[in-house]
């Protein structure tokens, strides 16, 4: 909130909401939806902030950049949910960077190789975008010295689509188990 060339902290989870500030003799008060969110002294000086503690601790946590990531990180659909969950618990303040990275693998690779990247990541508890980036190269497959290898396929992105999940009419269900031997 600017008032006279300075700022003053709001809750961050208030952004885009419309405030009113009252001007009192010795402070300043914000108001949102009819509820007191913060109260402020008056800054001696100009073009200055100040941000309380408890806003501080709230912008550390939740940057705007963050947010705008993890959305768009989000619109990969339930395979990013869960990816989401399990980085954010696995690294931390430092899934932000990793969403980063990963994002703009969906604009090198395309979404549906991302997601099943993600899918694949997760089964093994691999939350990183290195981790990520290996499935989408082929190289996260481990050599098994006591069986044959199994074979790769000649592009692991068209492996990884084949990995998406796509709605199927249950009637071609129904015609595959009632009339096996017909084709379509």
């Amino acid at each position: 909130m600017a008032i006279d060339t300075n700022r003053y902290s709001a809750s961050p989870n208030l952004i885009g909401q419309s405030a009113e500030v009252r001007l009192h003799k010795s402070h300043l008060e914000i108001w949102v939806n009819k509820r007191l969110d913060a109260k402020h002294n008056y800054i001696d000086g100009k073009h200055q902030r100040q941000v309380l503690p408890e806003h501080e601790a709230i912008y550390k946590k939740v940057s705007g950049q963050t947010q705008l990531l993890k959305h768009a990180f989000l619109r990969l659909g339930e395979p990013a949910l869960s990816y989401y969950d399990g980085l954010k618990k696995h690294r931390g303040a430092a899934a932000g960077y990793h969403l980063q990275r990963i994002l703009t693998y969906v604009d090198r690779h395309g979404a549906d190789v991302i997601t099943g990247a993600l899918s694949h990541a997760q089964r093994y508890g691999a939350y990183s975008a290195d981790a990520v980036l290996r499935i989408i190269q082929g190289k996260a497959q481990k050599k098994n010295t006591t069986m044959p290898p199994t074979p790769v396929p000649e592009n692991i992105r068209d492996w990884l689509r084949s990995c998406a999940v796509e709605e199927q009419d249950p009637q071609f269900y129904d015609k595959i188990i009632n009339n096996p031997d017909e084709e379509e």
